[in-house]
This record gives structure tokens, C-alpha cells and sequence, in this order.
């Protein structure tokens, strides 16, 4: 998943699918709006979960460049509102995956190759 923040708060967003040898089979791109960055990477997220879920993907690995992202299936007590909200979304669709993992990866590792 990248976000783009071009304009302060207009964030943008998106992700690319592998399959489990690494090859790309797919792509999303997301316009978001004016959001926080954690708001803009929850919003990217639920994109891709969405997406993924529509087109059968059963085996899903999450790698996003936020620690706190990392931390959704466990915790919600540091996120509040808005965000709480897309987090308990993205949870509700977690279950829709015979597998569900949530890694880190740094900034750099978070783009195409």
C-alpha cells in the first residue's frame, strides 16, 4: 500500500496484489480526500480488503509502513472516531480470509518494484 500526501491534508492512496510467488496480478489506486495520514492508510487498506475479498482471494498478507496499522487486530484503545471506525470495518472483513496477517515493512520497502 502507498500513500500520497501532494497537498497537506489531500491524501491519496493505493495497493498492488502478488500472488505467492511475487508476481504482481493486480493494482488500486484511491483518491481519499483531506484526512490524517492513519486515516489515509486505513482508508487504502479497506480499499485493498474490499477489492481482495470481491475478486476470492483467500490468502492475504497486509504490509503497510505504519506501526500503528501493524497493531489493528489487537488494539484500538490509541485510535478514536473516524479511524476507530474503519478499523473495526477492516476487522469485520478479516474473517472473510481463510489467512489474515498484518506485517511492517519500512517506507522504502513500500513501493512497486
Amino acid at each position: 500500500m502507498v500513500i500520497q500526501r501532494a497537498i497537506p491534508g489531500s491524501a491519496g492512496g493505493g495497493g498492488l496484489f502478488r500472488n505467492e510467488f511475487g508476481d504482481w496480478i493486480g493494482g488500486y489506486v484511491v483518491h481519499i480526500g483531506y484526512c490524517t495520514a492513519i486515516e489515509a492508510e486505513l482508508w487504502a487498506a479497506l480499499q485493498g480488503l474490499l477489492i481482495a475479498r470481491r475478486r476470492g482471494y483467500q490468502r492475504l498478507v497486509l504490509e503497510v509502513d505504519s506501526q500503528l496499522l501493524v497493531a489493528w487486530p489487537t488494539s484500538l484503545s490509541v485510535l478514536e472516531g473516524k479511524c476507530a471506525n474503519l478499523v473495526q470495518t477492516c476487522r469485520g472483513l478479516e474473517h472473510e480470509f481463510s489467512s489474515f496477517q498484518v506485517q511492517h515493512v519500512f517506507q522504502e520497502g513500500n513501493r512497486p518494484g
